[in-house]
């Protein structure tokens, strides 16, 4: 469809909500709101380079009615509005205000942007071209649920592509410092909420490709990006590996100087057993293509 198009509100669904659930969307949306100043220039830019190729793979043509799903500071959504050339065309939705802001203040192509559950999407049956999740997938509570919505409410004929890191790509330096961080939780006072071992595995092909047959979508794709860099020491790796995610950023946020000097200790000792693997750090991102076709 070429020209504006409205969002009329549907309702969406009422998930039901629990203590668990509560905690777990109050720790992701606190981890985003805290990381939304520098979240584009973590890592060398690995998730500026993930976006770019998001809207690559999204191939959006001029018209297209675009739903990016998470959109956080709106890389990729700016980039699909610009190849969809119609103000209004294309909505970025998130559930952090900061991620948002950012994303406004960065914009200048006509982007809706709008506060928005992934599990309730406020938009009719059949009214989107395509639907985006750039790296969102594995940190929405009910992910399942999301994906029904997201074939809801898109048109037949149209597709859905999913980010998701590939945590299979991790490096040995990677899995040694989860490993003292799994030590370090035994000695924190906070216990962080944790969901099923099987998000990690959302960005494996297979995988998430199964979730998506499931859900209805048919001729999926998939292609692969990776990146990566290598610290200097455990002070640099540290600050690194906490903008990772909720997880180690609750941790290592609520260590004291003394406890972080000692892990830093601890994780020299340990990459010295991996030579010149030590402190090698690798981001593989996995990007599904799925259509909604009878």
């Amino acid at each position: 469809m070429v020209g504006r198009w409205t969002v009329p509100y549907t309702g969406g669904k009422n998930g039901m909500s629990t203590p668990q659930s509560t905690r777990y969307r109050i720790l992701v949306a606190d981890f985003f709101d805290a990381m939304s100043s520098l979240y584009d220039s973590w890592a060398h830019g690995a998730n500026a380079k993930e976006a770019a190729r998001l809207a690559e793979e999204a191939n959006v043509g001029t018209g297209e009615r675009v739903l990016d799903i998470g959109c956080g500071t709106g890389t990729a959504t700016r980039l699909m509005s610009e190849a969809s050339g119609v103000p209004g065309a294309v909505v970025g939705i998130d559930i952090v205000p900061a991620m948002l802001t950012r994303a406004r203040s960065l914009d200048s192509t006509g982007t809706v942007y709008a506060k928005m559950a992934a599990e309730a999407l406020a938009f009719a049956d059949s009214s989107i071209d395509v639907i985006t999740y750039g790296q969102t997938l594995p940190y929405l509570y009910e992910p399942k649920e999301s994906l029904e919505e997201a074939y809801r409410v898109l048109a037949e004929g149209g597709r859905c592509i999913v980010s998701c890191r590939q945590r299979s790509l991790s490096t040995p330096a990677q899995e040694l410092f989860f490993a003292l961080l799994r030590e370090e939780e035994q000695r924190h006072p906070v216990i962080p909420p944790r969901l099923s071992a099987d998000r990690a595995a959302l960005g494996e092909p297979r995988v998430i490709t199964t979730l998506l047959r499931e859900t209805g979508f048919r001729q999926i794709t998939t292609t692969h990006l990776v990146t990566g860099i290598t610290a200097g020491d455990a002070e640099e790796w540290c600050s690194l590996m906490e903008w990772l995610g909720p997880y180690p950023h609750l941790l290592l946020s609520g260590l004291g100087t003394v406890r972080r000097q000692q892990l830093y200790s601890r994780l020299d000792r340990r990459m010295e057993e991996l030579g010149d693997g030590a402190y090698t750090f690798h981001l593989g991102f996995t990007f599904a293509t799925a259509h909604k076709t009878t």
